[in-house]
């Protein structure tokens, strides 16, 4: 797994508000009052503010701009309980360019290149021929998912005619630092007005294009005060093929904004669609921020499914406009300097802090991992909120990782220094076969790349720069695959399986038929479907106890974990959070 390190799953998530949606177009419009006192130069004037009307208008960005075409599609019609599909409906949907604004080289390639892809496969008929035996390419022009040589030559004439290069091989930075580092656009991960920008992935390419996927944080007690965002960067030179969908609703708005830095965009936005953009055009490059507007969230209560939406308001996006540096000037990248990039740390201290792996553990399902850190002789961490700005895990495993989380904490080491702290992750993986992720044999390559204070906080900050690297192969030595069955015969359970608007749980009664446990998680096998949750009900918790009376907290979702090793030998009972005893002989209720 290379990317965040956490990744959560969603439940509850339907297609029909996932869709994409249209535009109609609506402006703000500023009179302005001009006194003129000298008559005679009336003629003059009006001749002046013609002309600068005509260079107002050069730069008033408008979603039509964009336009290349229009299609339609077919989408799920969904019946009242948000789940079952009655059949399919047809949408109206316009087709948007991210290469450029209309009469550009840029968007003239890419209506071409619509138009071809519109009449080359419409059913799709030839790429199913080739799949497993697609021709093979260069790699500049692995971003536009040619399948046939046909489409190259189409490819190759429209890039020919308007003059473009492609966008060029994917350059393979080592970290998204690295990578920003390299095009000199550090400074646009930044905190501003109030609204902070994180990313922990993006690509570049050798013609100069990159994107970002960022976090953002927004300040206020608005509906929504985080969300998602990928930042494009598109040079007008190369052809980029990327497209923007949206439907026909009739309710979306438009409007330009100059934001704090002087840099007037377009701001594009609708209830209907989850997306929003904010739009700026350069002289070499077209810059793209596509923005969720709209947070979605589920409910299921008797097999009826409702949906709550909250939305970001004009002005949060308005402040997003003025957090992102649109002035940046990013650098075109040698391929050679990525390939000489430098390797990895071999050294265990970077800036004068000192990353040690202690220990690694597992039961094969979930395993903790526990890394010392030392700060200069002199420097109090004991008494700061610690944890890793990024891990690149790099998971190697014979099936595929279906899901996966995990994230350093920091805790105290107990040796009484200010300047030495532990940080402990508990990873839990999923693997596709549901075979064993950290069985003896697999790798994991753990990558950290800088320790931050108060990570997901307003006072979030760098406390130190550097890249630290622990490759990991489990062995024998750190494994225990000891497993505790503790059901005799099934058990029935009260289990929370969603949440009201109101926040309270929507409680089910299922028949638990396995209760498998290690030293580091269990297993529940279990009527209650993917949604029942056994870690939590009406503030209860669900609990290991042993028989000195000390309990151990599970938590999680469908492999339930916990960071605090279990003894099984001293294992007295599981207290489910309904108040039920489930011990290896028999179940009683009670607290």
């Amino acid at each position: 797994m290379k990317g965040k390190d956490l990744l959560l799953g969603m439940n509850y998530v339907n297609a029909k508000f996932v869709e994409e949606a249209e535009n109609v177009t609506q402006f703000r419009e500023e009179k302005k009052i001009l006194s003129l006192r000298r008559p005679v130069l009336i003629a003059a004037l009006i001749a002046m503010l013609l002309m600068l009307v005509g260079c107002v208008a050069a730069y008033v960005l408008r979603m039509d701009s964009l336009k290349i075409g229009e299609t339609n599609d077919e989408r799920y019609v969904y019946a009242e309980d948000g789940v079952s599909i009655l059949g399919t409906e047809t949408v109206n949907l316009e087709v948007l360019t991210l290469s450029g604004l209309e009469g550009s080289e840029g968007y003239q390639a890419a209506l071409a290149w619509y138009k071809f892809m519109q009449s080359y496969d419409p059913k799709g008929e030839i790429q199913i021929s080739t799949w497993g035996n697609e021709p093979a390419f260069p790699a500049e022009y692995q971003h536009y998912g040619l399948y046939s040589q046909e489409m190259k030559d189409a490819l190759d004439a429209i890039l020919k005619e308007h003059k473009l290069k492609p966008v060029g091989a994917q350059l393979d930075f080592r970290t998204t630092k690295n990578m920003c580092q390299a095009l000199g656009i550090e400074r646009i991960l930044t905190t501003n007005n109030g609204v902070m920008l994180r990313s922990d992935s993006g690509a570049a390419y050798e013609n100069g294009n990159f994107w970002l996927n960022l976090d953002v944080e927004l300040p206020g007690n608005a509906e929504v005060t985080n969300t998602s965002a990928v930042l494009y960067w598109n040079r007008k030179d190369c052809f980029s093929s990327d497209l923007i969908t949206i439907e026909a609703t009739g309710d979306w708005k438009e409007w330009n904004y100059t934001t704090a830095a002087g840099n007037n965009v377009l701001i594009i936005r609708s209830p209907s669609d989850r997306r929003g953009w904010i739009i700026y055009e350069r002289k070499e490059a077209m810059m793209f921020l596509q923005i969720d507007t709209r947070i979605d969230c589920g409910y299921n209560v008797d097999g009826k499914t409702w949906w709550e939406q909250s939305y970001m308001t004009d002005n949060q996006m308005e402040l997003v406009a003025d957090a992102i540096d649109f002035n940046i000037q990013p650098k075109l990248v040698d391929p050679s300097a990525v390939k000489n990039q430098p390797a990895l740390p071999s050294s265990a201290t970077q800036n004068g802090y000192t990353l040690t792996l202690k220990s690694v553990e597992t039961d094969g399902y979930v395993a903790r991992v526990v890394v010392g850190v030392t700060a200069p002789k002199g420097t109090d961490i004991e008494s700061l909120n610690i944890g890793t700005g990024t891990n690149y895990d790099e998971f190697t495993s014979d099936a595929e990782l279906l899901w996966g989380s995990g994230a350093f904490n920091d805790v105290s080491d107990g040796d009484g220094l200010r300047n030495t702290k532990d940080l402990v992750m508990v990873a839990n993986y999923t693997l596709a076969n549901g075979s064993m992720p950290f069985d003896v044999g697999s790798r994991w390559n753990l990558h950290i790349v800088d320790i931050v204070v108060d990570k997901y906080c307003d006072t979030e900050r760098i406390l130190v720069e550097g890249e630290w690297w622990f490759p990991i192969t489990f062995d024998g030595s750190m494994s225990d695959g000891s497993e505790l069955e503790l059901i005799q015969e099934p058990i029935h359970v009260d289990v929370c399986v969603s949440l009201r608007p109101d926040g309270s749980p929507v409680v089910k009664n299922v028949t638990v038929t396995s209760f498998t446990l290690r030293k580091f998680s269990a297993t529940i096998e279990h009527s209650g479907g993917a949604s029942a949750d056994f870690a939590a009900l009406n503030g209860q918790l669900l609990w290991v106890v042993m028989k000195d009376g000390s309990r151990i907290q599970l938590h999680g979702g469908s492999t339930l974990e916990t960071d605090t090793p279990i003894d099984l030998e001293q294992v007295e009972y599981i207290s489910f959070a309904d108040g039920t005893k489930l011990q290896i002989a028999q179940t009683e209720k009670g607290s």
